[in-house]
């Protein structure tokens, strides 16, 4: 079995430590037009794809033969509370960030995080240790399969996106203030170990009732953080790791749309392919896509795939 790493989980975590990282030094009023810029800035990449998204899933529902009235409550459904084409993690932020704005303006980190830490329990609830509501905590059994008919997923900026972004934060404040150094090998040695929790804390989950995508576990409340600062403390700053974080990101917002249109394709056309062309045809039309808009260098197109 493949223990990879829970790569949203990363990624909010490390949005947090370049927030703090931007805003440290800054006074109040420098902070407040830095969250609007971050705000507008993950706004137009969300409302353009989730656009589209929303109009390409609404065809394959009708393809499918669902209704039209579900297919619009369908509809709502993700707008407000799950993005289709895996945006809940830009949603996420942008909700995380201004939940958290008080706090951090404030320096009220370490309440933020244990108010934090109670939602993501109950993320976790909703998610990998769902299979404690049919025994130990079966009083929340109705509750957690009321929310997650209504809303969705747990994972949103309510209960994941405000902790893991103050969790960044967080990081960053500890980074500044121990002044960790390259040479640091207790730092590697505990983030080893954790991984180690991590995984063991995955294959002990295997086999057990989970509800949603199971992608939640409480080892990455230590091990995201510690694998954080070992990428910090050793990160290269050239141009080829910025054209790798970009084509990340545009791979990322732009494989779902291509999965819908591939499905309305070989749906009209009576064909079907293997996972692995599928694999392939994806990512290939994602990268194709980069490429042209970060070589034509078009100011809309670029910021919405970088």
């Amino acid at each position: 079995m493949c223990i990879e790493i829970g790569s949203s989980i990363l990624f909010f975590c490390a949005s947090g430590f370049l927030f703090e990282e931007k805003i440290y030094f800054s006074n109040i009023e420098e902070y407040k037009v830095f969250v609007k810029k971050y705000v507008m800035r993950l706004l137009r990449p969300l409302i353009f794809f989730e656009s589209i998204n929303i109009i390409l899933e609404s065809i394959k529902m009708r393809i499918q033969g669902i209704e039209t009235y579900e297919i619009i409550i369908d509809n709502i459904k993700h707008i407000c509370f799950y993005p289709y084409g895996a945006l809940w993690y830009i949603q996420a932020c942008i909700v995380g960030i201004i939940l958290a704005y008080p706090f951090i303006i404030n320096r009220k980190i370490n309440l933020a995080l244990v108010i934090g830490f109670i939602g993501y329990l109950f993320a976790l609830l909703s998610n990998n240790y769902y299979f404690l509501t049919d025994n130990v905590l079966n009083c929340l059994k109705d509750f957690i399969d009321s929310y997650l008919y209504i809303f969705i997923s747990a994972r949103n900026g309510i209960f994941v996106g405000f902790f893991m972004l103050l969790l960044g934060v967080k990081t960053y404040d500890l980074y500044i203030e121990t002044r960790i150094s390259k040479n640091n090998k207790g730092l590697l040695y505990f983030c080893i170990f954790f991984y180690f929790v991590y995984i063991v804390e995955v294959i002990s989950l295997f086999n057990l009732k989970y509800a949603d995508d199971g992608a939640l576990y409480f080892s990455h409340i230590a091990f995201i953080p510690l694998f954080l600062l070992n990428l910090v403390i050793c990160r290269m700053k050239n141009e080829k790791t910025v054209i790798l974080r970009n084509l990340s990101t545009g791979i990322y917002l732009l494989h779902r749309m291509i999965i819908s249109f591939l499905f309305i394709i070989t749906y009209m056309f009576g064909v079907s392919f293997s996972v692995l062309t599928n694999f392939v045809v994806v990512f290939s039309g994602s990268m194709m896509i980069c490429l042209i808009v970060y070589k034509t260098n078009n100011k809309f197109a670029c910021s919405l795939l970088k």
